[in-house]
C-alpha cells in the first residue's frame, strides 16, 4: 500500500543525448527490459503523460496521481543521476503534506517545499 500524493508543480527534464543511458539505468535498477523511458516511469510509478516523442526527443516528466511509493523515489534518483541541473517536482500529499526533490550535480535531493 501506497502514499497518495499529486503534483502541485515539476519541470523535470532529461536531455536528449542521456535518455537511452538513462533506459539503462532504470532497466538495470529494476532487472526489466521497456522499450522507452516513459513507458518504465509510467510503468513503475503514478506519473502520467509524460513525453519522449522520438529518440531524438529530450525526457519531459508528466504530472503524479494516485500511490506514490517507495519505487517512485527510487526511480527519481535514477532518473536525477541523467536529468537537467536544477530539474525539480513538488507534490501534495494525501495529508495535505508539500514535499519535493530538486537534481543538484546530478544528484536527486529532497528539499523542504512551501505554496
Amino acid at each position: 500500500m501506497g502514499y497518495s500524493a499529486s503534483s502541485v508543480d515539476n519541470d523535470f527534464r532529461v536531455p536528449a543525448d542521456s535518455v537511452e543511458t538513462a533506459l539503462a539505468a532504470l532497466n538495470e535498477a529494476f532487472d526489466v527490459d521497456y522499450p522507452t523511458l516513459t513507458d518504465a516511469v509510467e510503468d513503475l510509478t503514478s506519473f502520467q503523460e509524460c513525453s519522449e516523442p522520438s529518440r531524438d526527443d529530450e525526457f519531459v516528466l508528466g504530472y503524479h496521481c494516485d500511490t506514490y511509493t517507495s519505487v517512485t523515489d527510487q526511480v527519481l534518483a535514477v532518473l536525477g543521476r541523467y536529468a537537467v541541473e536544477g530539474s525539480y517536482v513538488r507534490l501534495l500529499g494525501g495529508d495535505d503534506s508539500l514535499f519535493g526533490f530538486r537534481v543538484v550535480d546530478w544528484e536527486l535531493f529532497a528539499v523542504p517545499m512551501t505554496l
